[in-house]
């Protein structure tokens, strides 16, 4: 393909036919999927990898060492999450996104098995806004652990977990609290900070001091609600907020050095609770 050639699906199948010509240990074991404009529009693009028919989500295409596990867990999950006032079509399908990565993520921090089969350490998110795909950072992921007993319920702070990008690097911010109640603090030896580094460069230690890190604060957040079913049998709810004015904000993180102070409503602390109790 000459350089000022315009990709396209042909120039793709092209390719990937002569790859299937080829019938190496490469073309065997290499894997694509994306989404190419051209002339008629939008197409998708794929070679190798696997699929199914899901009965929420229609055609869903898999690839890479993490496929067995996510295919596993999206046919045990086949319900859509709570659909809040306000959500557009768009918005909801994030949400979606959102609790399975959220998910994703609370297993690994469990058992890490996802690392051990060479996937994991944080998920990415990519959508299609404004003419052009986007990977969706300002994200915080909350994790809760709750018990019930009768009518009352106690919930704990497990994990909370933020993800930004800036300078083509990937931060994954990661607190874990301690208490119960709504008033929580996190000392500055519980909060840490992983950064993942674009594949074609390498980042020096001068370029990490300079870095102005974001608040845990974010425009999503994601809260993942850890309970027992009867019989130590965990199960786990999800609760996708969107925060569009701070004034709105329901649950905050506060940045008091070397502690951070977690804020929350009235109305967010008895809603969480209801949402609970009113588990089928």
């Amino acid at each position: 393909m000459g350089q000022t050639q315009k990709l396209d699906k042909e120039i793709l199948n092209n390719y990937f036919d002569d790859l299937d010509k080829n019938d190496n240990s490469f073309s065997r074991n290499v894997q694509f999927y994306g989404l190419v404009t051209d002339a008629v529009g939008i197409s998708p693009f794929w070679y190798g990898g696997n699929y199914f028919e899901s009965s929420i989500l229609g055609r869903v295409t898999l690839l890479g060492s993490g496929s067995e596990d996510i295919y596993e867990f999206l046919k045990r999950n086949q319900n859509l999450p709570k659909r809040y006032s306000g959500m557009n079509d768009s918005e909801y399908a994030l949400s979606y996104a959102l609790s399975v990565s959220g998910f994703l993520l609370l297993s690994e921090i469990r058992n890490m098995d996802s690392l051990k089969h060479y996937y994991g350490g944080g998920y990415e998110i990519v959508m299609f806004n404004d003419g052009e795909f986007q990977k969706v950072g300002d994200i915080s992921f909350v994790f809760w652990n709750s018990s019930i007993h009768g009518k009352k319920v106690n919930l704990g702070l497990y994990k909370i977990i933020k993800l930004s990008y800036g300078n083509h690097l990937m931060f994954l911010q990661v607190a874990s609290p301690g208490g119960d109640g709504p008033d929580f603090h996190i000392s500055k030896s519980n909060f840490g900070l992983y950064i993942v580094p674009p594949i074609d460069r390498t980042v020096v230690q001068q370029e990490i001091s300079a870095l102005r890190l974001p608040e845990l604060n974010s425009k999503y957040t994601c809260h993942f609600i850890i309970y027992d079913k009867g019989n130590n049998n965990l199960d786990v709810i999800a609760r996708i907020e969107k925060t569009v004015r701070e004034e709105k904000r329901t649950f905050s993180i506060e940045h008091k050095y070397p502690a951070l102070i977690i804020n929350l409503t009235d109305r967010f602390w008895s809603d969480l609770k209801s949402e609970i109790l009113n588990i089928d």
